[in-house]
């Protein structure tokens, strides 16, 4: 989950530790471009991670009805915002791309580890 958390918050040049606690410098953070950062968070968690939403809200300290909540806020957005859905697609290429190699080198560890190496 960390590597989602990661891409998500990479493609939008924040901190991982800023979308967690909402805090920036000491200051509490509640905007809703964070708020949305996160929801996103939320989304591709679940669509991606075998998690269930109990653990992707511990995450981000929230319980699981506030992850409810957000996923279907998304599912709503979705079909209103035509630029949310790029944004989707974009990021969903990267975890893809992630999911891809993390599981290129978990192969290469097997391979290696059968053999000897």
């Amino acid at each position: 989950m960390e590597h989602i958390i990661a891409v998500v918050c990479n493609h939008y040049r924040i901190a991982p530790d800023t979308i967690r606690t909402m805090r920036e410098s000491g200051k509490l953070l509640k905007t809703g471009k964070l708020v949305d950062i996160r929801r996103l968070c939320y989304w591709f968690m679940d669509k991606y991670s075998d998690a269930s939403l109990q653990k992707i809200g511990d995450s981000f300290n929230q319980g699981h009805s506030n992850v409810i909540y957000h996923l279907r806020c998304i599912e709503a957005w979705k079909e209103t915002d035509m630029n949310l859905f790029q944004t989707l697609q974009k990021i969903e290429d990267k975890i893809k791309q992630e999911i891809k190699i993390k599981n290129e080198d978990e192969l290469i560890t097997e391979t290696h580890g059968e053999s000897g190496e």
